[in-house]
Order: structure tokens, then C-alpha cells, then sequence
């Protein structure tokens, strides 16, 4: 089958420094070419050998209506001479191109919703514009439960949606043998409100008090987005800066911000705890990446943290600062504890959120969509 990935507007694929899409998507792609016939538009950081690049590096606005259609017919003029038997949009970005490619060429179409911003508070005129055409999609494709609900309360047919789970290479993403580095806390996540950075500083406040010799690891653009060029932190990273100089932490904590992949796992596999107090997520590809490096992991009491770990790791309301603390204490003292969520969390990342799991879902479903 001739597969086209529209992946304009998201970060190239490949590259090593990505956001949880550009991962996904690339997965999906080095784990389909051999049974299909890819071609990618937009960009490789690196070339896939067996996948076709036509390159657009364009980044398109979906802010307000006049982008949504401006930019969706731009799109579709670099698109429409491509022959495919399928398309598959990767993001609200390049949705109506795919989608008009669809209709006038009659090709079956999956919208494949990777982000969840679109499906959050607030609803403004750009996102009920966007509800309103993505119900024509014949098939699309979520990652969790939990976002496949709020699809459906906006109007789209259940029938329409399906859940492919976000997945990984677990080949890559493994445990290592762990260095003495000494006790750290670590959260991988972009500086934006609702990942929840001021609380988790706070709270490591206290348990520095308690635990003088723990070090807590931020990992994550400062400008609040993986796909941003600005080198500038974010308002709300210089409020956790402004904390960390107030309470005397900048010796414990450390902000790191540019890592590659391998330099990524490294710190998984050598922490003594991951946290994961987001506020709002439509999966969690960080908390993913942690649990296959055999992290023990602490999540927010949040519908898709808790889809996501299972049985597999431990759970909290972070809003209660002293049982989040409590947990924290309880984790670091215990040794055993913290050994059997490490196996656990690791076998979960295997049988679930192996990425060539994910690929047979989306061959099945390609068939599906097809006849």
C-alpha cells in the first residue's frame, strides 16, 4: 500500500532532541516501510532508507480560522500531485490538506490526533472550526482512552475513533547498570503551567529539608515547547528560576534542556525516582520513556497517568503538598520499594508500548480504512 505521511508543522523526524510527536511518528514510520510504501512530506532530520522525503519546512498557524483554511490550502498544493493509497494527517497543522487530498483524489484518510491541545479548554473559534471538519474524517486515530472521550464529546462518532496507545522502541529505551551518582529526582517535561514545575519545586523544597543529600533534575526547552526556536525562557520558567534562587536551591537543582536521546536514558537509567505531577496530558511519552529504562515512577492521580502506569507505579494528588512529600520520603527510604516498580515498570513498557505493537494496530487499521 502507498502511504502518505503529512507531517508538516511538527519537528523533523529523527531528529534527536524531539517532542513526544516527532518521536511517535517517526517510530511508525521506520516500523511501516517495510511492508508498505512510504512517503514522508515534511522533514528528516536524517534520511530513512526505503522512505520518500518530499520536503517542506513550513510551519504552518492554526490560531485562528483564516490560518486554519489559509495555510490548510498551501498545504494541500504541495501535497496533491503525490499518488498514495492512503493518507495520514499527524497533527490539527496539516489536517485539512490531508483532508482535501482525500476528498478530490477519493482516497480513505486517517486523521491521527497526537496532540491534545486541540481537545482542551478553551474552546475557541479555531477549535470548534476544527470539531466541525474533523467529523468528515472517515477514521481517526487517538492515543489514550481518555482523549478518545473527549473526541467524542465534541461531536465525532464513536465509531469513527480509535486508540493506537502511544508506544516506544524498547530496544532503545532499556535499563541500565546503575552508576553511583548519587540520589535524584527526575522529571522530563517542557517549562509550561500545566507540567507543573513550581509545584514539584516546592515540594522538593521540603524534602530537601528532610533528605539534605537528594538533587532534583529538570529536564526540558525553557521556552515552554520543543518545536520553539526561541532560545528565550518562557514567563513561567523564570518563575521556577525565581524559586530556585529564593529558597537557596541552586545547588540542588539542576535544569538541563538541550539532550539527545542517549544522554536522555542515561539519566533515566541512573534516577532514584521519575515524577510525573502534570496537570494535563493526553498520554505521557516521558512517563513511557521512564518506565522502559526501569524507572520507579510517582505520577499525578490523572486519568491518563493512571491509563498509562497501571499496576506499575505509585500515585498521588500532588495538590496535597505533604502526602506528595510523604510519598517522595517513603520512595527514597525504601530500597525494595523501589526495586519492584522498577521491574514492574519496565515490564508494562514491554508488553504494552512496544512501538512494533502499535504498528501492527495501524496496518490492521489501514486495511480497515482501505476496504
Amino acid at each position: 500500500m502507498k502511504v502518505l505521511f503529512n507531517c508538516v508543522g511538527i519537528k523533523p523526524l529523527l531528529f534527536k532532541k524531539g517532542g513526544a510527536i516527532q518521536k511517535l511518528v517517526s517510530y511508525q514510520v521506520q516500523n511501516l516501510k517495510n511492508d508498505h510504501e512510504i512517503t514522508v512530506v515534511g522533514q528528516m532530520a536524517e534520511p530513512i532508507k526505503g522512505v520518500k522525503l518530499v520536503e517542506c519546512k513550513k510551519t504552518p498557524s492554526v490560531t485562528t480560522i483564516p490560518d486554519f483554511f489559509l495555510n490548510g490550502i498551501l498545504d494541500f498544493l504541495k501535497i496533491w500531485k503525490i499518488d498514495a493509497d492512503l493518507i495520514i494527517s499527524t497533527h490539527q497543522r496539516n489536517f485539512l490538506p490531508s483532508l482535501i487530498y482525500s476528498w478530490i483524489k477519493k482516497k480513505p484518510m486517517i486523521a491521527w490526533e497526537t496532540d491534545h491541545d486541540f481537545w482542551v479548554p478553551p474552546f475557541n473559534w479555531a477549535k470548534k472550526t476544527y470539531y466541525k471538519y474533523i467529523r468528515k474524517a472517515p477514521c481517526i486515530v487517538t492515543v489514550s482512552e481518555v482523549q478518545k472521550q473527549r473526541i467524542i464529546d465534541q461531536g465525532v462518532d464513536p465509531k469513527k475513533v480509535h486508540v493506537v496507545l502511544n508506544a516506544i522502541d524498547i530496544r532503545k529505551f532499556t535499563p541500565g547498570k546503575r552508576e553511583k551518582h548519587g540520589e535524584y529526582i527526575l522529571y522530563v517535561a517542557k517549562f509550561a503551567e500545566r507540567k507543573n514545575q513550581l509545584l514539584l519545586l516546592d515540594v522538593f523544597k521540603s524534602v530537601s529539608d528532610i533528605n539534605p543529600d537528594v538533587k532534583l533534575c529538570l529536564v526540558g526547552p525553557k521556552s515552554g515547547a520543543f518545536t520553539s526556536r526561541s532560545s528565550k525562557g518562557s514567563p513561567y520558567y523564570q518563575k521556577c528560576i525565581k524559586f530556585i534562587k529564593s529558597n537557596g536551591l541552586e545547588n540542588k537543582v539542576k535544569i538541563v534542556e538541550n539532550l539527545d536521546d542517549e544522554a536522555l536514558i542515561e539519566l533515566y537509567q541512573n534516577a532514584s525516582l521519575f515524577v510525573f505531577p502534570s496537570y494535563e496530558e493526553a498520554f505521557g511519552m516521558t512517563l513511557l520513556e521512564a518506565m522502559a529504562c526501569g524507572c520507579c515512577c510517582l505520577v499525578n492521580k490523572l486519568g491518563t497517568s493512571l491509563e498509562l502506569i497501571g499496576d506499575a507505579g505509585i500515585s498521588v494528588d500532588v495538590n496535597n503538598k505533604n502526602a506528595f512529600v510523604g510519598k517522595i520520603e517513603a520512595i527514597l527510604k525504601d530500597e525494595i520499594l523501589r526495586k519492584r516498580y522498577e521491574i514492574l515498570a519496565r515490564q508494562r513498557a514491554v508488553k504494552i508500548f512496544d512501538s512494533r505493537v502499535a504498528s501492527r494496530e495501524f496496518a490492521a487499521i489501514f486495511e480497515k480504512v482501505r476496504s
